[in-house]
């Protein structure tokens, strides 16, 4: 198994070229054969320093979204102009809707747009599939869908707009990348906004008797699109 961070909040360097940094998170595995990209960052710097590294996204196989941020979205036109045939793989509740909610004053509220680019999901309809529940995209690879984490975004004034009208997120567009090795279960959850003690329980659950070998990150709720 190959694992490459394309981009995230660090510039780094390879083969004495820049690397690109910018808030936001692409990555790139590798695994039996078959090649994955979750996320695709904030822009189209994670495809330059794909570039730098050496990897050919036009070779990807399947393309996954963990959430519907902007920092882990803003890609997706990068990717589709470059790999026309990937499939690229969202929760069915993800939408142009997340939103982080700021108070003036402790008092007023304003509602600041941090989704999915406005109208990617209609332009983008034929390569995007909407993953329903805890589904298998590949053999032994799975997205898993967590349970709802109201509370959580209340903590991260994290929210989504349904029928003009803001409510906390429920993280019904957010999922887990699973990947069954023989060494265990290696799991990936960009933000995990929904808490990773949660998400460990609940792949524990949905993969009875099988151990977690592994959990790539970030390390709290609020590490993500604020």
């Amino acid at each position: 198994m190959l694992v490459k961070i394309l981009i995230d909040n660090i510039e780094g360097s390879c083969c004495s070229r820049k690397l690109f940094g910018e808030w936001g998170l692409s990555v790139y595995v590798e695994f039996e054969g078959r090649r994955y990209l979750l996320d695709t960052g904030a822009s189209h710097l994670f495809a330059k320093n794909a570039g730098v590294m050496g990897i050919d996204l036009t070779k990807v196989d399947t393309g996954i979204l963990s959430h519907a941020h902007y920092d882990h979205s803003n890609g997706m036109a990068k990717f589709f102009n470059v790999n026309k045939t990937a499939p690229f793989y969202l929760r069915k509740g993800a939408g142009e809707n997340c939103y982080h909610t700021h108070k003036l004053l402790g008092r007023f509220a304003y509602h600041e747009y941090i989704g999915i680019h406005k109208g990617w999901l209609k332009r983008f309809e034929n390569r995007i599939k909407f993953a329903e529940g805890d589904a298998q995209i590949a053999p032994n690879v799975n997205v898993v869908s967590p349970e709802s984490r109201a509370g959580i975004a209340q903590a991260a004034s994290l929210s989504v707009k349904e029928n003009g009208k803001y409510r906390y997120d429920s993280f019904d567009h957010e999922q887990s990348l699973v990947f069954d090795t023989p060494q265990g279960l290696f799991v990936m959850n960009s933000c995990s906004h929904a808490g990773a003690d949660n998400i460990v329980k609940e792949i524990e659950a949905t993969f009875p008797g099988k151990k977690i070998y592994a959990l790539l990150s970030a390390p709290s709720p609020n590490a993500c699109a604020n």
